[in-house]
């Protein structure tokens, strides 16, 4: 059985735990770390689950500058006529009515909003970054 991708933001040290090892629904906890494990309860984090979607680079030829987004990313988006840029702004991506979304309440998917956009770049999350929405 494969795992489920995701983030944990620790709630307690205020640290990003990047890979989640295990899961433990029985006890409620999950297992970190690389060689030795370190146990959390599932009351100490907030889990960000992966999408399965990935940032649209400016320049299609640098596919390296592909990122991975999760649920709580705060993205950057912008979308252009070819010369002059039409519309820019950022979002926060939200699990909602069984899709990942652009912000809470948007009828859109996050794939159709990344689709229609020319580019997409992760510029933080609501847990480490969180005075990036106050800027919006």
């Amino acid at each position: 059985m494969n795992l489920p991708k995701l983030r944990a933001w620790d709630k307690w040290s205020e640290k990003m735990i990047e890979e989640v090892t295990l899961i433990d629904y029985n006890n409620q906890e999950i297992a970190f770390g690389d060689g030795v494990l370190f146990m959390k309860d599932f009351d100490c984090v907030e889990f960000m689950w992966a999408t399965g979607l990935y940032t649209v680079p400016l320049c299609p030829e640098l596919d390296y500058e592909r990122k991975e987004i999760f649920e709580g990313d705060i993205l950057k988006w912008g979308y252009s006529d070819g010369i002059d840029l039409e519309q820019q702004g950022t979002f926060v991506v939200v699990f909602e009515n069984g899709a990942f979304r652009p912000n809470k309440g948007n009828d859109i998917t996050l794939h159709e909003m990344l689709e229609d956009c020319d580019w997409a770049e992760v510029i933080g999350n609501i847990y480490e970054n969180p005075e990036l929405l106050e800027e919006d």
